[in-house]
């Protein structure tokens, strides 16, 4: 970070790093220009090594606490993710 430069409002501030991240994913849930859109999900190979799936964001549910991907039905990353 370079000297002198602002910190975010939210930087330290529980309450508003969680309406941050809130506002992130909706935006990523609802726009295919945010950079949330297309976050990387990390999930647990049927190898069972760990890796990395690039994931697009459909929507999110903050009462149920869930996140609805879209991909590839027939990519390894789905049958990795359902098991």
């Amino acid at each position: 970070m370079e000297t002198g430069s602002a910190l975010p409002g939210f930087y330290d501030d529980l309450a508003a790093s969680l309406e941050e991240a809130r506002s992130l994913l909706a935006e990523g849930a609802d726009s295919r220009h945010s950079s949330a859109h297309t976050p990387v999900v990390a999930t647990i190979g049927c190898d069972g090594i760990p890796a990395q799936r690039v994931m697009i964001l459909r929507a999110i549910d903050w009462n149920a606490r869930s996140l609805r991907f879209h991909t590839d039905p027939r990519s390894h990353k789905t049958a990795e993710i359902i098991t």
